[in-house]
């Protein structure tokens, strides 16, 4: 299976589940185009599994819990740059820069963040 779930530890009709990509997807480099809409991705280091698929230009995940965490759109367009589709909208010249503006800001509150914590 692409996808695979486990339970969050709730129980009953409502439990939630969070959903992790399977790394058997990397077997597949010459994939171009990925429908993960509504599939219930919680974490954005799932996307990350995917910048092994280096011919990859569609990608949808639309409909998943990640889409609603700050800098989603941002985040994935820095990790996956050869995407020419994210969830059914062009990836444009602006989008890229800005994702890699976002990138590199985000990579700077890191470090900093790390220093302050060293220094305490």
């Amino acid at each position: 299976a692409v996808v695979s779930t486990q339970s969050t530890g709730s129980s009953g009709i409502n439990a939630e589940y969070e959903v992790t990509l399977d790394k058997v997807i990397l077997e597949f480099t010459n994939l171009t185009t990925l429908y993960l809409h509504g599939n219930h991705i919680c974490n954005l280091a799932e996307v990350k599994k995917l910048s092994g698929l280096p011919h990859l230009r569609t990608l949808t995940l639309h409909g998943n819990p990640i889409e609603n965490q700050d800098g989603y759109r941002h985040f994935v367009l820095s990790t996956l740059p050869t995407l020419k589709q994210l969830d059914f909208s062009s990836v444009t010249k602006q989008n890229k820069s800005d994702a890699e503006s976002w990138k590199k800001l985000c990579s700077k509150k890191m470090k900093i963040g790390k220093k302050k914590k060293a220094e305490q």
